[in-house]
């Protein structure tokens, strides 16, 4: 599985006129990305992260996914709130993901 990171931080967001409520315009925009399966975005708040899980299709189920982290959702749309920083965040949805998608061998 190909992978594409992208980071915006809470400079950038407000240079672009965003406040973190505004991802809601932007949970969609990875999975537009060619060939996209499965896009995940986590924005970093005071205490906790908030992530957002979208599939494209049916290789990847976003609600098992979000379940993992104590969230919960749509298959094609869902969420957790993680109390951890934006790198422990992504280092423990890295891991978790990855050993989702060899247990599911159709990812």
């Amino acid at each position: 599985m190909n992978r594409i990171n992208l980071r915006i931080s809470g400079g950038a967001l407000k240079e672009m006129s965003l406040s973190p409520v505004d991802d809601k315009r932007t949970r969609y925009t990875p999975v537009k990305v060619k060939d996209a399966v499965f896009s995940i975005l986590i924005v970093e708040e005071e205490k906790a992260s908030r992530c957002s899980f979208r599939a494209c299709d049916n290789a990847i189920n976003a609600q098992e996914i979000a379940s993992i982290f104590g969230g919960g959702g749509h298959k094609q749309a869902s969420g957790c709130v993680m109390d951890l920083q934006l790198s422990d965040a992504l280092k423990e949805i890295r891991e978790k993901v990855k050993d989702y998608v060899e247990r599911n061998s159709s990812c």
